[in-house]
């Protein structure tokens, strides 16, 4: 068995909770919230995991990986029929078509281990869209203006395989294809999502587009899982239940320095010597950037080491036990990871309005 094989064989184990004792918190929890007329929801079980809702026809290529991770998956006609709105997230996915799928079930697993009813949105740009993987997107995936018309709870936007040219440069984000309507979702997302998460490339994308910060090459590629330290004090809603360290996998060549975050309506939350920040809360938790991977699964270093090893590309920082290549990685970020998306799922379930088309409830 090779190095990569033995690698790919272990992500599949990874998060697999107890399907029968889920299945009875789960019927539980539903006679609860009816019988509470809903107050149960944000009182008592913050912890327990809720279903995505997925539509019973056209059903997502992705399904029965999800259903086979046990994450909880139910039919729309069932949760239409309960007494709850599920909240509407958003995952603006911009990854290649090799890695889509998997981008999407790795955001949809931590979605489907929240406590609230969600139902996730891909979605997709209005005029582009990507030649590979064209007919799937054109199935599965949204046009903004459909996602712009029902509105959203939560917003999700990913990286993107665009940080670098050939000769190695950071690629300007004018050089973008679609960079305005990127910028159009984003303008959207500000007013209008409760809250929205931007990650690596993206978190850079924003920040710049909001803040005018620019992002520099570093002169290392910043690779591995690296630990930060978090300062609780600033948002404690966010934060709640995560450890003082927490460990974050990281893979990029670009970086903003923490001196330059020096906007007030911007916090860092989460930083480490070596690599900088990794989370930043701004305009009290209506945006947060993360320039780390918490979403990553335990192998997703490993194969772009041994894609780059040979080209230069140093071993992952604090990844494999004893820096040997040979060995299972090291996967010590998941909890933090699940604790984070539960919280933000919860911030935004208590301050979203019932209309889908506002931000915030009615005072």
């Amino acid at each position: 068995m090779t190095v990569d094989e033995k690698h790919k064989s272990n992500d599949a184990n990874d998060d697999k909770p107890s399907t029968e004792g889920e299945l009875i918190v789960c019927i539980y929890y539903e006679f609860l919230l009816r019988l509470s007329g809903g107050f149960f929801i944000s009182k008592f079980i913050i912890s327990l995991p809720m279903p995505l809702i997925i539509p019973s026809s056209n059903k997502l290529p992705i399904y029965n990986s999800l259903v086979s991770e046990r994450v909880h998956v139910i039919d729309k006609s069932r949760a239409e029929h309960q007494d709850i709105r599920p909240l509407r997230i958003g995952l603006l996915n911009l990854m290649p078509a090799a890695v889509r799928e998997k981008t999407e079930i790795q955001f949809f697993r931590l979605l489907g281990n929240t406590p609230l009813q969600i139902e996730p949105v891909l979605i997709r740009f209005d005029d582009f869209i990507p030649n590979t993987g064209k007919e799937r997107m054109e199935v599965f995936y949204e046009k903004f203006v459909e996602v712009k018309s029902k509105g959203l709870d939560g917003l999700i936007v990913t990286g993107a395989n665009l940080e670098t040219q050939e000769n190695g440069l950071l690629l300007d984000f004018d050089q973008i294809h679609f960079v305005d309507e990127w910028k159009k979702i984003l303008d959207w997302a500000k007013e209008y999502v409760t809250s929205t998460i931007y990650s690596c490339l993206g978190s850079h994308f924003a920040l710049e587009h909001f803040y005018k910060i620019e992002r520099e090459h570093s002169e290392q590629k910043i690779f591995g899982v690296f630990t930060h330290t978090l300062d609780h004090s600033n948002h404690p809603e966010i934060l709640r239940g995560m450890n003082d360290q927490v460990p974050v996998p990281h893979s990029r060549w670009g970086n903003i320095p923490i001196k330059s975050i020096n906007h007030p309506e911007l916090q860092i939350v989460a930083q480490n010597p070596d690599c900088g920040w990794h989370m930043i809360l701004g305009r009290n938790g209506r945006e947060i950037y993360l320039q780390g991977h918490p979403e990553y699964d335990r192998e997703d270093l490993v194969g772009e080491y041994l894609r780059d090893k040979e080209n230069g590309q140093e071993m992952p920082h604090n990844y494999f036990p004893n820096n040997d290549e040979t060995q299972t990685p090291i996967c010590n970020w998941k909890a933090d990871s699940s604790v984070f998306y539960r919280n933000w799922v919860n911030h935004v379930y208590q301050t979203t309005g019932y209309d889908t088309t506002k931000p915030f409830m009615e005072s």
